[in-house]
């Protein structure tokens, strides 16, 4: 995947981001876009990996925000 992907050990983004599932301390599958400004242009709080439909929204967040070049 040509962007970078964050990996949250310590869950202080999941918890700042409002996905942590505070009952069993795990992130609640979630997808977000973040331009270069640092701005979330996308949000999906209940990501499917399964959904092909659902992938097509996030490559397209990517694209407004000049990423998907």
């Amino acid at each position: 995947m040509p962007y970078p992907l964050l990996a949250d050990w310590h869950k202080k983004v999941t918890q700042k981001f409002g996905v942590l599932n505070e009952k069993d301390g795990t992130a609640i599958r979630s997808c977000f876009v973040i331009d270069q400004e640092g701005i979330v242009q996308f949000s999906n709080h209940t990501f499917d990996a399964n959904e092909k439909l659902q992938y097509e929204e996030v490559f397209k967040a990517c694209e407004s925000c000049g990423k998907g070049e």
